[in-house]
Order: structure tokens, then C-alpha cells, then sequence
């Protein structure tokens, strides 16, 4: 139920105007609760930082491979491991980064300019 409850509120999040946030409460509760879409809307909508949140999906991918290396592979109720499904979001991410969309609602980028600088930010990561 807990759980049922962190994905409304992410769902609503979803919804609201980043500017309005404390930041550090709401990206310190998403990276608790491993609400990584949430994460992303807040740092590109709020802080226009499209790197950060990658980087956090990153460890918490890592941190899981680990887990189910050590685990062996323990699988969600979808059937995939947290790594498996931390590896696709990552990927979608990066997709609708590309194609100039924000994520998770696939919008288009208000700022033109910003995807000229945003695709060499992410290819130094």
C-alpha cells in the first residue's frame, strides 16, 4: 500500500509546477523511493538540469546489477530486475532527450537553443 501511495504522489508531481518546490525535500524523498520518473521531471521542469538525474538512475542501476549479481537476478512482479527496468528508463530518457522531448510526457522542449547544448551535455557523460 505504502508503495501504491509513493507512485500517486509521484503521478501528481507529474502535474505541478516544479518552480513552486522545495527541492531538496522532494528530489531526497524520489531518490529515496527509487521514483525516477519523478526525479526527472523535477530536475529538467525545475532546475533545466537534464544530466543530474541520469547520473542518479546510473548509481541506483549499478547499486542493482550489484544487488542481483549478489542476489542471483532477484525479479520484480513485472518479471524484469530492478536493473533491467532501471536500464529501459534510462534509455527512454535519453531517447526523448535526443528527439528534443521532455520526459515522461514526450512535450517538445520550449527552448530550442537548450537541445543544441543539451545532446553534448549528455555525450560527455
Amino acid at each position: 500500500k505504502e508503495m501504491k501511495d509513493l507512485s500517486t504522489v509521484e503521478r501528481c508531481l507529474l502535474h505541478m509546477d516544479c518552480s513552486l518546490m522545495d527541492f531538496h525535500s522532494i528530489l531526497s524523498l524520489l531518490k529515496k523511493h527509487s521514483l525516477f520518473t519523478g526525479l526527472f521531471h523535477v530536475y529538467t521542469s525545475g532546475l533545466d538540469d537534464f544530466v543530474s538525474p541520469l547520473e542518479v538512475l546510473m548509481e541506483a542501476l549499478f547499486d542493482a546489477v550489484d544487488a542481483d549479481l549478489a542476489n542471483e537476478l532477484s525479479r520484480d512482479c513485472l518479471g524484469g530486475t530492478k536493473a533491467e527496468l532501471y536500464g529501459y528508463k534510462a534509455l527512454l530518457y535519453l531517447q526523448y532527450c535526443f528527439e528534443g522531448k521532455s520526459f515522461p510526457k514526450g512535450d517538445p522542449l520550449q527552448d530550442g537553443d537548450r537541445l543544441q547544448t543539451l545532446r553534448p551535455e549528455l555525450f560527455d557523460l
